[in-house]
Order: structure tokens, then sequence, then C-alpha cells
């Protein structure tokens, strides 16, 4: 594998949570990828998606187990770091993506971003800051060191 298509291994997606057959999953798959590939500005080939199912006895809330009508679906975002105005997007478009195909609370939905430098992730062993510039064009540069940056 090339050094580019090394570097194009992110965004990953993590669904915590969600109750959902196979025809949804893949309608909430191809929705989020598109949410991701619009607001985040990558191909759609580097977006990876993971569902984690979690049982109602799996899950709680201020110490006590709550009733699947009200469980929360959460999703994180990991991704290079990204302006406030891109997240604002993201969260909004992926929020949509995985509460229309399951008829979810939206109000239910967390969308958390783990957001990274490229000092911060590795693919294949090599730090993403250690690839030659050419081999990561496609990687917006943002500081990470104001967390409310305007675009």
């Amino acid at each position: 594998m090339r050094l580019l298509e090394l570097s194009n291994l992110m965004p990953f997606v993590e669904i915590i949570g969600i109750k959902a057959d196979a025809a949804e999953l893949s309608k909430i798959a191809t929705g989020v990828t598109a949410a991701v590939v619009n607001t985040l500005s990558v191909p759609a080939e580097t977006v990876t998606i993971y569902f984690t199912p979690s049982y109602p006895t799996h899950y709680a809330h201020g110490g006590s187990i709550i009733e699947p009508a009200r469980q929360r679906i959460f999703v994180k975002l990991n991704i290079l770091a990204r302006s406030i105005g891109v997240r604002r997007r993201a969260a909004a478009a992926v929020c949509d993506a995985v509460a229309m195909p399951i008829n979810h609370n939206q109000r239910d939905i967390a969308i958390y971003f783990l957001e990274r430098s490229i000092e911060e992730v590795s693919h294949a062993g090599i730090l993403e800051c250690d690839r030659l510039t050419s081999d990561r064009t496609h990687i917006p540069v943002v500081s990470t060191t104001s967390s409310n940056f305007q675009e």
C-alpha cells in the first residue's frame, strides 16, 4: 500500500448502542459515509464505520439502568482536527444520518469528536507527521491549540 493510501485511512466512526437490522445499518452506513465525505472533505473510501450494539441491561445513565426506549446512541467521530464550523455541519449531518433510518429521537444521539493532530495518528506504524508532505496533501492542517477557532 502506498503512503498516500495509508494516510487516507481516517476518519473512522464508532456508533455505540444502536439497535437496527442489517438493512437499517446499511442505510445508516451509506448516510453517515455521505455526511462525513460532504462535511469533512475526505474520500468515501477512507471512511470506516464500526457498529457496536448494546443490550438494554448494559446501559446506565446517572447510576440507573435506562429503559430501552430512552437509550442513547453514542457516535464517536475519530478525525483529524477541524474547525468549529466543520464540526457543526458534521454533527448535524451525522445525527440525521443515524436517526432517520431507525426513526430514533435525535435528542438521544450524542456525538463526540475525538480529534487528533497528525502527530497523534499512526497508520502501519508510521506517524502521519513523519510522512512526506506530498503524501498527505489531502489532510487539512489545523491548529489544535484553540477548540473554538473559526473557519
